[in-house]
């Protein structure tokens, strides 16, 4: 079984996944427009676009900034504090006294709160056994 990425790698390969599926849709326009078009058209066309591939890179590289922080964006709200929050839960399971801190979309920290309110409400379940004992 293949291992999953670790998190530092995921950042990097969901950023090349974006852009080479935009890079293959500009391509795949760029088809089938020369499709469409007669042989001199098109000549033309692959001309004009070879005397402008420096215009092109820097575009290219301007779209990767995009996505980039893009995604960062995507990945600071919910991924990167939903992995926390896998391993904020293991030490809730094993002292509900521990609150986790809320961080990340907003959906998230609803998810942490009602997390910390089942923590509190298991700590007040456990004081009160503890209490009926002693």
């Amino acid at each position: 079984m293949i291992s999953p990425l670790p998190a530092t790698y995921r950042f990097g390969v969901a950023l090349a996944l974006a852009f080479v599926l935009e890079v293959a849709l500009v391509a795949v326009f760029v088809l089938f427009v020369s499709l469409d078009m007669a042989a001199g058209q098109r000549a033309l066309l692959m001309e004009a676009l070879a005397q402008r591939q420096a215009v092109l890179v820097v575009l290219a590289l301007v779209l990767l900034a995009a996505l980039g922080v893009g995604l960062k964006a995507l990945f600071d709200a919910y991924l990167w504090p939903l992995g926390r929050l896998s391993e904020e839960t293991v030490l809730l399971a094993s002292n509900p006294r521990h609150r986790i801190e809320p961080h990340g979309a907003r959906e998230v920290r609803t998810l942490i709160g009602k997390l910390n309110e089942l923590a509190a409400s298991c700590q007040a379940m456990g004081d009160e056994g503890q209490e009926k004992i002693e």
